[in-house]
């Protein structure tokens, strides 16, 4: 794999690459979960919902190709909008009015599209090792199966986290400044897997062991009682319009 883009030059925190290596392609099905709490319902706003262990709100952020190689203005554009119908989750049994909405028109090539969540809005670490993984819904409004990027910053991809190692003098665990594609140490290489919407609503389980990094970032294993943000991406110069909803994290 091989990243996007060089970071020599600091970049938004979610320029991150689409082309993480791990994939989800089948919805899932209804099962039965241990534990099952809901981190973004997303019903009245692009906020994470009240959590002693989350705060924050969910942000979009694009490249600044500016219509990139043409001469169309790019339209890129990602927040909180009421769902027309709503749709029934088969998790909570209950209606969903309200989702998270992004679409592009493919203008942007450089690194592409993303919107994100930091955790505890502060660079702290978020400690969800009492899960096995996290589940959210998904549709397309544009092209069916084009692939969207799930990734969780933990402690070995997210930069300069103010709790390492201490709060009065953060340093990276990786470095933002390493662009070699592979071995290096650079950052957000996020361990991730990808999903395929269509034109309905279905359910995706993403099980924390299912999740894998790019390989062209700081070699480091997933450290879910360290996690910093929650992004989803689509590459450059990808055309799309997708829904997201119901992000939750479980124990099977």
């Amino acid at each position: 794999m091989k990243r996007l883009g060089s970071f020599s030059v600091a970049l938004p925190l979610l320029a991150l690459g689409a082309a993480a290596c791990g994939d989800n392609n089948a919805p899932g099905v209804p099962v039965k979960y241990k534990t099952f709490v809901m981190m973004a319902d997303f019903e009245t706003s692009a906020s994470l919902n009240a959590d002693p262990r989350w705060n924050g709100t969910f942000l979009g952020s694009a490249d600044t190709s500016v219509g990139g190689t043409t001469t169309v203005a790019d339209e890129f554009s990602a927040g909180w909008e009421a769902l027309s119908p709503p749709h029934m989750n088969t998790d909570t049994m209950k209606q969903s009015v309200g989702g998270f909405h992004a679409h592009d028109n493919g203008e942007h090539t450089y690194w592409g599209t993303a919107w994100y969540a930091d955790l505890r809005s502060n660079m702290y670490a978020v400690d969800l090792s009492s899960f096995s993984g996290l589940t959210l819904w998904a549709k397309s409004d544009g092209v069916a199966g084009t692939p969207i990027k799930i990734g969780l910053s933990d402690l070995g991809s997210y930069p300069s986290p103010k709790d390492v190692p201490n709060m009065n003098n953060p340093v990276p665990v990786c470095d933002m400044l390493d662009s070699r594609p592979v071995g290096g140490l650079g950052c957000y290489d996020d361990y991730s897997a990808k999903i395929y919407p269509d034109g309905q609503w279905r359910k995706f389980d993403l099980p924390f062991s299912s999740l894998t990094t790019g390989g062209w970032g700081i070699l480091h294993a997933f450290d879910p009682s360290k996690i910093y943000a929650m992004k989803f991406s689509v590459l450059a110069s990808t055309k799309y319009d997708v829904w997201i909803d119901d992000i939750a994290f479980y124990t099977r």
